[in-house]
């Protein structure tokens, strides 16, 4: 059911961004936020996987930026990408073992919110889909992530990541993430 709604509301929040009009009231910024973001495993997941590397696409109506004028309003944010963990080798009786690497594609909406004029934070949910040893399966994943504003165009900050399949536990990541908007 959770999987179904977010499937069907995701493509509600971009469209309701795209197709806003523009208003006075609106804060000024960019709307749209490529991200390169290197991963750190934890939990579970670190037995298998030490790092990994990404990049993500967000659109939000006039929410990147050094300079948000109306800050402290929640809005939407809709968010896709790709996640690529490298696989850990482990000598297990006494030969070499290495698992392998793991490719993740995910789509995200959520909302964002602005506490003061150079940072944002949104919390994103939706579903994903793994690439594993020449298998797929599909999952839920959910993201809480910051953007500071070390310049107009250019951000840094941190992320948690959280992805859940029937055949996995859940897979965490503490993530570093640098941003470019435009």
């Amino acid at each position: 059911m959770l999987k179904t709604l977010t499937v069907l509301v995701f493509p509600v929040f971009l469209t309701t961004n795209a197709n806003a009009g523009t208003t006075d009231s609106l804060p000024s910024g960019a709307s749209q936020q490529v991200s390169l973001v290197i991963h750190k495993t934890v939990g579970d997941f670190e037995r298998s996987h030490d790092l990994g590397f990404g990049v993500e696409y967000a659109i939000s109506r006039k929410r990147f930026g050094r300079h948000i004028t109306v800050p402290h309003q929640v809005s939407w944010i809709g968010k896709g990408g790709a996640d690529y963990f490298i696989g850990r080798s482990k000598p297990t009786e006494g030969y070499a073992f290495r698992y392998n690497n793991y490719l993740y594609l995910h789509l995200m909406g959520g909302a964002v919110y602005n506490p003061v004029s150079f940072i944002n934070s949104s919390l994103t949910a939706g579903p994903g889909a793994g690439f594993y040893n020449g298998s797929v399966t599909v999952g839920f994943n959910a993201a809480l992530a910051v953007n500071v504003f070390v310049e107009e165009r250019f951000s840094v900050g941190p992320a948690v990541t959280f992805r859940k399949h029937r055949e996995a536990e859940g897979l965490w990541t503490g993530a570093v993430r640098l941003g470019y908007t435009f």
